[in-house]
């Protein structure tokens, strides 16, 4: 694999602009650094990047240049994603000599027209030219040998990371990454204020294929600040100078096939998310992610009241009843959702977990409590009793 990493890692605040009819501008940022191929450094870029919705276009300009807004698809902050990318930079010295820091000019476009948004680049470099990278020398960031394999479920030391020198690479802000074989991003995770060395451990299940694992150290120029649109609008950007490393590596055992936990938002995972439909609650849209994890044919949802929690940490928690055949596609609208003090607690206290199963009698677990114990309920190996289930399996580790 030869690639070149253009990513924003700088969240900002979402607005619209005045002066365009539908886009929605979530993220605007300029970045800079160094591009490597299998690992070897060829040349420098300077990215920009526009995330949001209803953008149908749009240009760079600084003097007489222009970077043409290509659509690059979906941002890490927005829906759309356009950039445009200026290669074959040398240095920092040529971005300075044939480009130029300064003030940049984002005409971004949309179905009712066009909108100018005025952003400064400024990584330190004097009036001559003289520009510094902050990773010189100290580029090197190790990771997973090239052409080594990690587990389908990457575990606690697979995905690592570290430093030539002490301190040296960046500003403890991080960004990662994994990407398939066509360079499409399957995972990824910004990480802010870590200590090297690091390790990543995104949660996720990966079948047999070839994969990149992607770390980029941020030295950040303008976080956060606040700007303003021709308009006179308040906007947010930032930009950041990064250095990025790259290693293949590959997946060779088969995903497991016993169902997985439920993510609950830990790593690149989605948490469960509820929302009510109509104003007493008794009806909910309960959400939750049926995407990281390999091994679900079905999901079910069990339920219980307050005098259902177990007396003590790491006891067992008894049901009240069931919701069965949730399916996999992450989304469950549940009808007649019970009123707890009509089911006898006077506390008014309902609970729930969305639990994994294989479409049979086997479900997977049901998370762990605050001593990492894993919960169980009142049925033969902790398991619910519920929608068929006799057992439960805990050897597919994703979702925990």
């Amino acid at each position: 694999m030869n690639v070149k990493l253009c990513v924003c890692l700088i969240p900002v605040l979402s607005l619209a602009v005045t002066g365009l009819a539908r886009a929605d501008i979530d993220l605007i940022s300029i970045t800079a650094g160094p591009a490597y191929e299998d690992g070897v450094l060829t040349d420098y870029f300077l990215s920009f990047e526009v995330e949001g919705s209803g953008i149908t276009g749009g240009e760079v300009n600084k003097g007489g240049a222009t970077c043409t807004l290509e659509f690059g698809g979906v941002g890490l902050v927005g829906p759309e994603n356009w950039v445009c990318e200026v290669e074959d930079l040398l240095s920092l010295q040529d971005i300075c000599q044939l480009v130029g820091f300064g003030d940049f000019d984002f005409e971004i476009s949309d179905s009712g027209g066009l909108a100018t948004v005025t952003l400064a680049f400024d990584p330190g470099c004097t009036g001559a030219c003289v520009c510094t990278d902050p990773f010189t020398g100290h580029a090197e960031i190790t990771s997973p040998v090239s052409g080594g394999t990690v587990p389908p479920i990457p575990g606690d030391s697979s995905l690592c990371w570290d430093c030539s020198s002490a301190n040296a690479c960046g500003d403890g802000d991080y960004f990662t990454a994994i990407v398939d074989s066509a360079l499409e991003d399957i995972a990824s995770d910004y990480l802010p204020n870590v200590s090297l060395p690091a390790c990543w451990k995104p949660g996720i299940c990966m079948p047999i294929g070839d994969y990149g694992f992607a770390v980029s150290a941020l030295e950040v120029f303008d976080d956060l600040v606040p700007a303003l649109t021709d308009q006179g609008d308040p906007f947010v950007y930032g930009s950041a100078f990064e250095s990025f490393n790259f290693t293949i590596f590959g997946v060779t055992a088969p995903p497991p096939t016993t169902p997985p936990g439920v993510p609950e938002g830990g790593g690149v995972t989605e948490p469960m998310r509820v929302a009510r439909l109509n104003p007493d609650g008794s009806t909910l849209e309960v959400l939750w992610d049926a995407d990281s994890c390999c091994g679900a044919g079905d999901h079910h949802l069990v339920w219980g009241l307050a005098d259902g929690w177990p007396a003590t940490l790491g006891g067992t928690y008894t049901l009240a009843n069931s919701e069965c055949g949730l399916g996999t596609s992450g989304t469950f609208t549940w009808s007649g959702v019970p009123d707890p003090v009509t089911a006898g607690d006077s506390r008014g206290l309902l609970w729930w977990l969305v639990l994994a199963d294989d479409a049979s009698t086997t479900e997977g677990s049901w998370g762990v409590d605050s001593a990492d114990g894993e919960r169980s309920g009142s049925a033969a190996a902790g398991s619910s009793g519920q929608c068929g289930m006799t057992t439960k399996d805990l050897s597919n580790a994703c979702g925990r």
